[in-house]
C-alpha cells in the first residue's frame, strides 16, 4: 500500500527554488527557514539530480527529520557520550586532536568526520565550486551551504536509486537505514514523507 497523499500530478523538475519554497511551506516548515533556505538546497539537489517526484519526496522527508523542519543544520553539541568518542575515531579520519568536535555533524543530513569533509568538498569542486569544508568546516553549516552535504551523501550513496523504488513505508524505510543506519525515527521521516507528497499534488 502506498503512502497516503504520496502519488499525484508531477510539477516540473528540478524544482525551482521558488517552487521548493512553497513545497517546504505546504508541507509546514517554518515560512523564516523555508524562504532562507530554499535558494541554497534546491541547487545542491539539482546537481545531485533529486529530480523526479519520488527522489524530491524522499530527499525531504530525510533532511526534514534529520534537520527538524531545517531547525538544525549543525549538531548539538553537549558534549555527550557519544559526541565525545567522535575524538580520535580514525574511521572517520579524526586523526589529529579537537577534529570530534571540530568536524561534528554538519548540513541537513549531519555530515560527520575530517574524512566526509574532504570528500564532500572534492565532490563539491569537481563540479565547479571553490568551497574546501575541510579547510573551513562552518561554512558546510552555514545559509550559503545549505544542502550541500546532503547533495553529496545522497548521490555518493546511490540513495536516487532507492527512492526510484517506490513511495510505500518500506520504501521510506529502506532510504532510513541507508541514511540513519538503522530505523530511528522511521514514523516521523514518514509523516514528512506524506506532507511532502501532499504538498507536491496541490502543486501540480
Amino acid at each position: 500500500m502506498e503512502c497516503p497523499s504520496a502519488s499525484g500530478p508531477r510539477p516540473t523538475y528540478p524544482l525551482s527554488p521558488d517552487a521548493l519554497r512553497r513545497v517546504l511551506l505546504a508541507a509546514g516548515v517554518n515560512a523564516r527557514l523555508a524562504h532562507r533556505y530554499a535558494p541554497s538546497l534546491a541547487w545542491a539537489m539539482d546537481l545531485a539530480k533529486v529530480d523526479t517526484r519520488d527522489r524530491v519526496a524522499h530527499f525531504l522527508a530525510q533532511v526534514l527529520h534529520e534537520s527538524a523542519g531545517l531547525l538544525y543544520t549543525a549538531e548539538v553539541w553537549g558534549p555527550t557520550r557519544a559526541q565525545r568518542r567522535y575524538e580520535g575515531r580514525r574511521d572517520l579520519g579524526n586523526v589529529r586532536p579537537g577534529d570530534g568536535y571540530r568536524y561534528r555533524g554538519r548540513d541537513v543530513l549531519q555530515v560527520t568526520g575530517r574524512d566526509n569533509y574532504r570528500q564532500c568538498t572534492e565532490w563539491w569542486q569537481a563540479r565547479g565550486v571553490d568551497v574546501d569544508f575541510e579547510a573551513e568546516p562552518d561554512r558546510l553549516a552555514s545559509e550559503e551551504f545549505v544542502g550541500f552535504g546532503a547533495a553529496w551523501y545522497w548521490a555518493t550513496r546511490g540513495l536516487n536509486g532507492l527512492a526510484d523504488r517506490g513511495d510505500t513505508r518500506r520504501d521510506v524505510a529502506r532510504v532510513t537505514r541507508r541514511v540513519n543506519g538503522g530505523y530511528n525515527g522511521l514514523a516521523d521521516r514518514v509523516r514528512w514523507f506524506v506532507r511532502v507528497g501532499a504538498a507536491l499534488n496541490r502543486m501540480a
